[in-house]
């Protein structure tokens, strides 16, 4: 999840260049979560460090906890980016389960079925696609790392502009479960749906 912050400073760097700039960062309560919204002539960007479960829109494992912040380390968050040519929302929550990976795969095996065909990947980074063109956004997902030898599991279904992911890896007889949802468009994308 370190590439999500580099992601998210190029993102606030670009988008604080441009003059009309508004910035403003909300703390909630004592956990220090932040909201921090960016407001320009030429777009947005919106990231919220606590994302509501719901926003990933898949079912939370049953029993999961969610991981929580530790010091400056968040993997959990919403981030959604509105700029003329391009929007990008991406949920992204971690959780700790005591349950066997085994487990939690077949349970979202289940689930991500309701959102079409489920791919299984096996190794940990890389995985998500980039999108250059407008008619890439529709282009199904595919496993762009793939080592049969690793004991991580990404189970991904959707197209490159619109995919639910669940990765699994062994944490000593438990599991950490990162579930990911990121929806995409760009000028020109016949289905655009605001974000």
């Amino acid at each position: 999840m370190h590439t999500r912050n580099i992601a998210i400073a190029v993102a606030v760097a670009v988008v604080a260049v441009f003059a009309g700039c508004r910035v403003s960062v909300d703390k909630a309560g004592e956990s220090g979560e932040k909201k921090v919204e960016i407001k320009t002539p030429f777009g947005g960007l919106k990231v919220n460090e606590q994302p509501d479960p719901k926003d990933v829109g898949m079912a939370i494992y049953p029993g999961a906890k969610l991981e929580t912040k530790q010091g400056d380390k968040n993997d959990n968050a919403n981030v959604n980016i509105e700029m003329p040519m391009f929007g990008l929302k991406v949920v992204a929550l971690k959780y700790d389960i005591e349950d066997s990976p085994d487990k939690v795969a077949a349970y979202y095996r289940q689930q991500l079925r309701s959102f079409g065909k489920v791919i299984e990947c096996r190794g940990k980074g890389g995985d998500n696609q980039s999108i250059n063109k407008p008619e890439e956004i529709n282009q199904p997902v595919v496993c762009e790392v793939n080592d049969p030898g690793s004991d991580v599991l990404t189970l991904k279904t959707g197209v490159r502009g619109n995919q639910h992911q669940a990765m699994i890896e062994p944490v000593g007889k438990g599991s950490k479960l990162t579930l990911l949802y990121l929806k995409a468009h760009m000028r020109g994308d016949e289905k655009k749906e605001s974000l």
